[in-house]
């Protein structure tokens, strides 16, 4: 039940003046409306839809690649989302990753 309530929190839509992944103002009627609109189900029609790890030349160069695809097409991928993970603190400490993290951060390849 909190797994999915999370995950609905998520999933809420920027329209409700989001300011992080976390955010949210919805009430029991206006999450309904989300779980049936579903404005968040698809990218948007923006870039490449891939990154090919063969013609990259490195690692670090197609995760950043990735990132940048995850950052356009998802329609939420700009956001901030400060869900500390042992990752994402890992690369904060090896100035891998600089805070704030957004939604693209956390979805990327590491």
């Amino acid at each position: 039940m909190i797994r999915m309530w999370l995950l609905l929190l998520i999933m809420s839509s920027a329209t409700f003046a989001e300011t992080s992944c976390l955010s949210s103002r919805l009430n029991a009627q206006q999450l309904e409306a989300q779980i049936q609109d579903a404005p968040y189900r698809y990218a948007t029609n923006e870039g490449p839809l891939f990154v090919s790890y063969r013609s990259t030349p490195s690692f670090s160069s197609y995760a950043a690649q990735s990132k940048q695809i995850i950052a356009t097409r998802n329609p939420r991928g700009t956001l901030p989302c400060p869900i500390s993970t042992p990752t994402t603190q890992w690369l904060i400490k090896h100035d891998q990753l600089t805070p704030p993290v957004t939604v693209s951060d956390s979805r990327r390849p590491f």
